[in-house]
């Protein structure tokens, strides 16, 4: 269970119908799952407050980063390749990542311009990813309305894992204003890298983080900006940061994510065998057949919403067909998952359902429901 991030932001990530379809057929198998291994616990709260699970069906294994992620020595470090390669010359505030709309570069730029000149003028920031490169134009437009310098802001492209290692270990301050993340790798990097970091206070960041202070509210330009100034200004807070990272970043390894995840499958392997011995004769070899009859969206009634909201929960425990009097349905879960029939094809094959389940309103959409249901 890495994250719900598309599903939470359905206006932004599910406007095309083709990939909102593939999504919740993909959501569909996920409801009916008996155990989530979330990488986090904010991922695998969203599970339960979104799609239902209880407490008991989602365990956190969490995450962690390579080894190669660590603190190199001066000797290790090739300050003139680097400069050559990226033209870095002074010290820099790094941003590595994304450029989804949720990953606040633009803020990041805006936050960047604000802060004091003194700072501006002894160091620059350090845009670090491929997908920030092709986007440069943008990104500088955004800067530059924001005040800034061609020469303040320097977009790497493409680098290399030794690269990215080096360039996290020469940063002054790493930064990560993403609104939301399942875990947000990057964090854990820098600071098993040694590095001061300072991320967003929102999803799974303050779990990596791992320190109040180094946090900031994201929306917030000029919070981003003050808590910058404040690491960039202060030597022995930045140390504090850099000392509390390379101890934070022990707390996650693989082989801990490994135990955790082990651990939940032998628990869940033993309610199984409890379960197992407790209804062995009640057990299902299938989800009973259900069609289910109700208008759903675009019709205008409240209770088509609700159909729409109620069948994925449904499709836990049912295998669905649809009943619908209307030409269309607009609903992405139910074009991914399911049948939609009309009241013709169930007067023929009523006798294939295990259940029939009429949901009513005070509707003309709900006259055909009559004569059948009797």
């Amino acid at each position: 269970m890495y994250d719900l991030i598309p599903y939470i932001y359905k206006k932004h990530y599910l406007k095309d119908q083709k990939v909102a379809r593939w999504y919740f057929n993909k959501l569909d198998h996920l409801r009916r799952a008996d155990l989530l291994l979330s990488i986090s616990e904010s991922s695998g709260r969203e599970a339960i407050e979104f799609l239902g699970f209880s407490n008991d069906d989602v365990v956190n294994i969490s995450a962690a980063c390579d080894n190669k992620f660590r603190p190199l020595s001066v000797n290790d470090l090739d300050y003139t390749y680097l400069s050559q390669v990226y033209g870095i010359t002074r010290p820099f505030v790094m941003y590595a990542g994304d450029i989804d709309e949720r990953k606040n570069v633009d803020g990041l730029l805006r936050a960047y311009a604000r802060l004091p000149s003194a700072l501006r003028e002894t160091h620059c920031i350090v845009m670090v990813g491929r997908e920030l490169e092709k986007q440069r134009d943008r990104f500088m437009r955004t800067a530059q309305e924001a005040g800034l310098r061609k020469d303040e802001v320097i977009f790497t492209g493409y680098v290399s894992d030794d690269d990215l290692v080096s360039l996290y270990n020469l940063c002054a301050l790493f930064v990560f204003p993403s609104w939301h993340e399942g875990f947000g790798l990057p964090v854990l990097e820098a600071m098993a890298c040694g590095r001061a970091v300072i991320a967003a206070n929102s999803s799974s960041l303050p779990e990596v983080v791992g320190r109040k202070d180094a946090l900031f509210t994201p929306r917030d330009d000029t919070a981003l900006a003050e808590k910058m100034a404040e690491v960039l200004s202060n030597p022995q807070f930045r140390q504090e940061l850099e000392r509390h990272g390379l101890e934070q970043a022990k707390k996650f390894s693989w082989d801990a994510t490994a135990r955790r995840a082990w651990h939940a499958l032998e628990a869940l392997h033993s309610r199984h065998q409890a379960r197992k011995t407790l209804w062995v004769s009640q057990q299902p070899t299938r989800r009973p057949r259900l069609a289910f009859v109700s208008p759903l969206p675009p019709e205008r009634s409240r209770i088509a919403d609700y159909s729409a909201e109620l069948l994925p929960e449904l499709a836990r425990h049912y295998d669905i067909t649809i009943i619908a009097a209307q030409d269309r349905v607009d609903v992405p879960w139910v074009q991914a998952n399911v049948s939609v029939r009309d009241v013709a094809w169930l007067r023929a094959h009523a006798h294939r359902f295990d259940r029939v389940l009429y949901h009513f309103g005070n509707s003309v959409s709900h006259a055909h429901m009559f004569d059948l249901l009797a």
